[in-house]
């Protein structure tokens, strides 16, 4: 049996091409940075799908985007993230053309219908051996692995978010996208995405942190910014995604005895959707 580390988008896309493997997810849902959540009766992505030009119109349909993004000091955005590039998911401009996946939930419930999966909270590998936090020891031909280098005892470096979804009633504003240089604020992009409901808005924010900032000092800096108010916020959601930003180590290898390495966190490397799904067709 062939076992597959993490039910994420490269997860799944690779356990439904090799028949018999096992997916082994640590979350208690499917989907790793892009899960879903029902919030007001509405699936909403915990990460908005979008890309800046379209691909796979095998695998994935589309809604054309136009963003009116707000730049604040980008020239020193770089050094806020605490990176020499920025990833591709996290570039914005006015000119260009952006498009939103608009299947990725019918993707994951009709990928996690078709593979096996057991959610186990915590694992750990041991002489070609999985164990998982009930004690059971699986024993793979081949791992194929979709989680964080760290776990499995690599020396990365990564820079860590906190996200907040913050649901208000429809607002009018002359922004979809904020992008803020500003270190002086704890945020770097704010993306509004008003076509899941007709009747609200949901609001992404998107915080790197080294120090995990406060909530009541985010909600701060989004009222300093004419964002919003906390007295707006009628549900949200918020989470830490901890290797958010990756630092790319070209030197890491793709694979280590019977464990291959795939996707963004296997691979190490900040993937958009895109070349996340070309990797994991390929891997």
């Amino acid at each position: 049996m062939n076992v597959v580390l993490g039910g994420g988008i490269s997860g799944l896309l690779i356990a439904s091409r090799i028949p018999g493997s096992l997916v082994i997810e640590s979350q208690n849902k499917v989907g790793g940075v892009f899960a879903f959540e029902e919030i007001l009766g509405y699936k909403v992505p915990l990460y908005p799908p979008i890309l800046s030009n379209q691909c796979h119109s095998d695998l994935f349909s589309f809604k054309d985007l136009d963003f009116n993004v707000v730049y604040e000091k980008e020239e020193y955005l770089r050094e806020k993230l605490g990176v020499d590039k920025i990833p591709d998911w996290l570039i914005f401009k006015d000119s260009n053309k952006y498009y939103y996946v608009n299947n990725l939930y019918d993707i994951f419930d009709s990928l996690q219908k078709r593979v096996r999966i057991k959610f186990s909270s915590s694992f750990f590998i041991k002489n070609d051996k999985i164990v998982l936090a009930s004690g059971e020891i699986i024993r793979p031909e081949i791992i194929y692995s979709t989680i964080s280098r760290k776990m499995l005892g690599d020396n990365v470096k990564s820079i860590s978010l906190v996200e907040g979804v913050f649901v208000v009633n429809k607002k009018k504003t002359n922004w979809d996208v904020i992008i803020v240089g500003d270190k002086g604020f704890s945020f770097s992009h704010v993306l509004k995405i008003g076509f899941i409901s007709d009747e609200f808005d949901f609001i992404y924010v998107l915080a790197p942190f080294t120090k995990i900032p406060s909530w009541d000092k985010i909600y701060s800096d989004l009222k300093r910014k004419r964002v919003l108010e906390k007295s707006e916020i009628i549900a949200f959601r918020h989470r830490i995604i901890s290797d958010g930003i990756l630092i790319e180590n070209e030197k890491l290898e793709t694979s280590r005895g019977n464990i291959v390495f795939c996707g963004r966190l296997g691979k190490w490397r900040n993937f958009n959707l895109c070349q996340t799904v070309d990797d994991s067709l390929q891997c």
